[in-house]
């Protein structure tokens, strides 16, 4: 950790605040990317050789933010999977339209909303009436509404609809088949990876996003994570990243104004110093998280020990072996990340249950 304060200077000290109901130390700490992965997991099992059908329906997902109402959108989506695949875009909106409304209909969030706990580093739905009485920012709690992004204006159910103008209109069909294609090409043995700057040109043309780069990119940021995808990176990957919005621009200024080396000087430190027991390599997309998310007022909780053991307290509730915890939490605190690669399957799931 000395070695990143040397780089970050004060900035390092924010590596495990809890933020948005999610930690900052990685996108894979992330609510969002939580769901995300877990979503991607589930429409690879069931939709294994439909890559531009997989990215659409992802694309309904991203928008939810928090996972209730995911969940209840893959549910339906799953119970129709055979509607879906024979389904043109103006079919497919329509199921997709259903499969809203049926969501909204379960989650209700006009009568619910996410709380965060700061102490106990937990998001949970709570009743809307009982909101003033967790005490607020004082009490150690951060509300948000539970189908929306904390960082965007727009309501889930605004960006939903001008999603599927986008896709009656031919323009997410279009986008989604080029991000498809080029995820697929990435994973060839020669490939060196998908680029941002390549992927962000095929969704210029989706209404949702087409008026801001940093949308884009926060988008395609989710979406490698939610396909599993290897990426590369250039200088120009870091120069579209490192243009994501006035939060990242004070993260940016806050460690003296770092460059593409810098940065990758960074990311390397991290992998094999604070991330190494755990094999998962910190990347230039998870350092811009961070550094966004450090400046954030909302919901920081500097105690790592205190964070941790609230980790331990949670994975033994889901009956995790007691050593696994342990060995989870000393990773946590040295900035480790918990999804690890080597895994079994059934820890994986327990994981995600954990985290998402």
């Amino acid at each position: 950790m000395k070695r990143l304060q040397n780089l970050l200077g004060d900035v390092a000290k924010c590596f495990g605040d809890f933020v948005q109901g999610g930690c900052v130390a990685s996108l894979c700490h992330r609510r969002d990317v939580r769901m995300g992965i877990a979503a991607g997991i589930l429409l690879r099992e069931h939709f294994a050789a439909c890559g531009a059908l997989r990215v659409e329906v992802l694309c309904v997902v991203f928008i939810c933010y928090w996972k209730w109402a995911p969940a209840r959108i893959l549910h339906y989506v799953l119970r129709h999977r055979g509607e879906l695949l024979a389904a043109d875009a103006q079919g497919r909106a329509a199921l997709y339209e259903r499969a809203w409304q049926e969501a909204m209909a379960i989650v209700q969030p006009k009568d619910f909303a996410v709380a965060a706990n700061r102490r106990e580093a937990t998001v949970e739905l709570v009743p809307r009436s009982k909101v003033r009485a967790l005490g607020g920012a004082a009490a150690g709690f951060f509300t948000y509404r539970l189908v929306m992004n904390p960082a965007k204006r727009r309501t889930g159910q605004c960006e939903f609809q001008i999603l599927m103008d986008d896709l009656r209109a031919g323009r997410l069909e279009v986008a989604t088949e080029l991000v498809a294609a080029s995820f697929a090409m990435s994973g060839a043995p020669a490939a060196s990876g998908a680029a941002y700057v390549e992927n962000e040109v095929h969704l210029r043309a989706v209404g949702l996003w087409s008026h801001a780069t940093h949308a884009r990119t926060a988008f395609l940021r989710w979406l490698f994570r939610a396909e599993d995808v290897r990426r590369s990176f250039s200088e120009r990957d870091w120069l579209l990243l490192a243009g994501m919005g006035s939060g990242l621009e004070k993260g940016i200024e806050a460690v003296g104004y770092i460059g593409y080396e810098d940065a990758v000087q960074i990311c390397t430190l991290i992998s094999q110093d604070l991330r190494a027991a755990s094999g998962a390599a910190h990347e230039l997309d998870d350092l811009i998280c961070f550094l966004c998310l450090s400046q954030s007022d909302m919901g920081v909780i500097q105690d790592l020990e205190l964070l941790s053991m609230a980790i331990v307290r949670r994975a033994l509730k889901l009956e995790l072996n007691r050593d696994h915890v342990d060995a989870m939490a000393k990773h946590f605190r040295e900035g480790g990340c918990l999804h690890r690669p080597r895994v079994d399957s059934a820890e994986r799931f327990i994981l995600m249950r954990m985290w998402c």
